[in-house]
């Protein structure tokens, strides 16, 4: 009896979870670009602004004397990270300066793969 009732209660809960909430097993986009309404959720609850983002690599691309590879806005941000790079088609290439929004640790990534926008 008390196996039923538990059953009952877990299952009963689990379809309150999924039909008021949403799917919980659906992830968010990795990849959100600017424009978007993703993008803009996304950015906020970073520490670093898209400005002191760009400033923080600048100032690593003049050191590194890798310029040409940095953009003035970011291109797309994957996961955490806002990705300076030059714009591709409806996508971003990933090759170009990866800051990240939290914690402002900068790095520059060579691998010439692209993401796509999903518009």
């Amino acid at each position: 009896m008390y196996r039923r009732f538990t059953l009952i209660v877990v299952v009963c809960g689990l379809f309150v979870l999924v039909a008021g909430c949403g799917n919980p097993l659906k992830r968010p986009a990795a990849n959100v670009f600017p424009g978007s309404k993703e993008y803009e959720e996304r950015v906020a609850t970073f520490k670093i602004t898209p400005k002191q983002a760009y400033d923080i690599a600048h100032e690593e691309a003049v050191t590194d004397n890798k310029l040409q590879f940095l953009s003035r806005k970011p291109t797309v941000v994957v996961k955490r990270w806002y990705v300076f790079s030059m714009p591709q088609g409806s996508g971003a290439q990933l090759q170009g300066y990866h800051v990240h929004g939290d914690t402002g640790q900068v790095r520059f990534h060579a691998e010439k793969r692209t993401v796509t926008s999903q518009k």
